[in-house]
């Protein structure tokens, strides 16, 4: 009854980790159109690039690269208008992949694969989808589908959106929402973690909830509402993996299934046991284990080709 209280309460007395931020080293990357791209990175070997959700910074990524940063350099973004990176004028997924296409040529990075958590999963796809020289593969935490049973609701609250998206008036509204401490928890509660702990989003997400232009939200929220991911990923030439939470209220890997039967790549799905949509954060050590399986077998692959 008690710990139900404090579930209820917000309240979470678990290991602060914000220690092991420390472990990464935070650097900018100035590029030729004068944008400035803030990251983070630590390890070594073959590079990944991590691309955050729609109200976070380069942190959020912190509970899995530590899993894989003993054998892998891990590259945190902090995306166009979100953490300590440059604001834009104006935002789409296309807008931001080509920020980040010209932050990994211009940096000289050459990433094994791209990685992304929800809205950053539909911009690492649209990323390697436009630029599919950026990287050997991308792994997708996340992807949220449009649900076609419920096409009619689903076009009604794009075009919200969409119209929500042109009305400058409620910026100021909307950046009070994104910062407020208690909506905060309530969403992660009740729509993107199987197990609400304070303690991951206090370390790993309020910073990043703080930091993030209004704008941004607003118009890559009404652009990825928009968008149809199988179309992408049916498209792609390189290998997918797809990580999903099975208690996942945003989307699920059957429904992904269901949708992605023209794929021209090789598809691997992982269900990721008691967890949420927020799925490489609540759980980073199985998702870990899930990156390092794909790319092993990847790399084998490969080397048995030659």
């Amino acid at each position: 009854m008690l710990r139900r209280l404090k579930q209820l309460l917000f309240f979470d007395t678990k290991t602060n980790y914000t220690r092991y931020a420390r472990q990464f080293s935070e650097k900018q990357l100035k590029l030729k159109s004068g944008l400035v791209i803030n990251y983070a990175e630590a390890g070594s070997g073959e590079e990944l690039i991590f691309l955050h959700g729609l109200a976070n910074n380069w942190k959020m990524w912190i509970p899995l690269a530590m899993k894989l940063k003993e054998r892998y350099k891990v590259i945190l973004i902090d995306m166009p208008g979100y953490g300590k990176s440059t604001r834009l004028s104006e935002y789409s997924l296309k807008i931001s992949a080509k920020v980040i296409s010209k932050f990994v040529i211009e940096g000289g990075f050459k990433p094994l694969s791209v990685v992304g958590l929800s809205l950053g999963s539909q911009i690492a796809a649209t990323l390697v989808n436009d630029y599919p020289q950026i990287a050997k593969t991308v792994i997708l935490n996340g992807p949220i589908f449009k649900i076609h049973d419920i096409g009619h609701f689903n076009d009604y609250l794009t075009d919200k959106i969409h119209n929500a998206a042109h009305l400058k008036i409620i910026i100021p509204i909307l950046k009070r929402y994104i910062k407020n401490t208690f909506l905060s928890y309530t969403t992660s509660k009740f729509l993107n973690y199987y197990e609400f702990r304070r303690s991951l989003l206090d370390n790993y997400t309020r910073e990043g909830r703080k930091q993030v232009d209004p704008l941004a939200w607003l118009q890559l929220s009404a652009d990825a509402a928009d968008i149809e991911m199988e179309n992408i990923i049916n498209k792609l030439t390189i290998p997918v993996l797809l990580v999903f939470g099975d208690h996942d209220k945003w989307t699920s890997l059957e429904g992904a299934k269901s949708l992605l039967t023209e794929a021209k790549s090789r598809i691997e799905y992982v269900k990721i046991k008691n967890a949420g949509h927020s799925v490489s954060t609540e759980k980073s050590a199985p998702v870990g284990v899930a990156i390092k399986k794909f790319l092993a077998e990847l790399e084998k692959s490969a080397n048995g080709k030659n």
